[in-house]
């Protein structure tokens, strides 16, 4: 099992938590760093990730990243369901943008992730 402070780790190692309304080339609100929480703890918990990240030397300015209360899930579109091993090769947008973005994952959350078959 993944605690969640593992998953926190995951969260900030997988994007720049320092763009405002963006990630990369896109821009726009829906590209917002944000964590949802369920209760008390787990707000507690991404503020004390949020305040490590920021103490942490990584970062030449203050993380965003927003710690919203939770209230509904919406399960992305069919096409979007593992998009990027669906398009890996194909896709110019994942060879030049998400591909690096991937790697970069993957070697930060080394010994954590689970072996592809």
């Amino acid at each position: 099992m993944i605690s969640y402070d593992v998953l926190l780790d995951a969260f900030f190692a997988g994007h720049d938590a320092t763009q405002l309304n963006r990630q990369g080339p896109d821009i726009g609100k829906h590209y917002r760093s944000a964590i949802f929480y369920r209760t008390p703890d787990e707000k507690a918990r991404i503020e004390a990730a949020i305040r490590r990240e920021n103490a942490s030397g990584h970062h030449t300015v203050p993380v965003v990243t927003q710690a919203v209360p939770f209230s509904a899930f919406y399960p992305a579109e069919v096409y979007h369901q593992d998009y990027y091993q669906h398009n890996l090769y194909n896709n110019l947008y994942i060879q030049l943008v998400s591909k690096a973005k991937v790697e970069k994952f993957k070697e930060e959350m080394e010994g954590r992730l689970k072996m592809e078959e």
